[in-house]
């Protein structure tokens, strides 16, 4: 609840600088009002990436390593050095498809 709330102020936090400049764009130093736009901008683009954030989220989640007991179930079958290599490769595996939503998302614009 408290990061929906985090992210819902994040998102709104754009919005209130673009009213703060409007309102107050004669009384601001220009480059006072440069920094303001700057951080409107980024705050605005971040907020545009938690949905493509969130569906890498979802993908890496899908695809890390397995629970405890899987891992000790491919050790006891086939090995130390096997249940080492398919943490890891599994691991590996769901950071680059994270990452290849994550780039995907970004360059449709989604």
């Amino acid at each position: 609840m408290r990061r929906r709330v985090a992210i819902s102020c994040a998102c709104a936090l754009p919005l209130l600088l673009h009213s703060l400049l409007l309102a107050f764009s004669d009384a601001l130093l220009e480059r006072q009002r440069a920094m303001l736009v700057r951080l409107w901008a980024t705050l605005g683009r971040m907020c545009a990436a938690l949905p493509v954030s969130a569906a890498a989220l979802l993908v890496f989640s899908l695809l890390y390593t397995p629970c405890v007991a899987a891992v000790s179930a491919i050790r006891r079958e086939l090995g130390g050095k096997w249940a080492a290599f398919v943490v890891v490769g599994q691991c590996a595996v769901a950071w680059f498809a994270a990452l290849a939503v994550r780039l995907i998302g970004l360059a449709l614009g989604v």
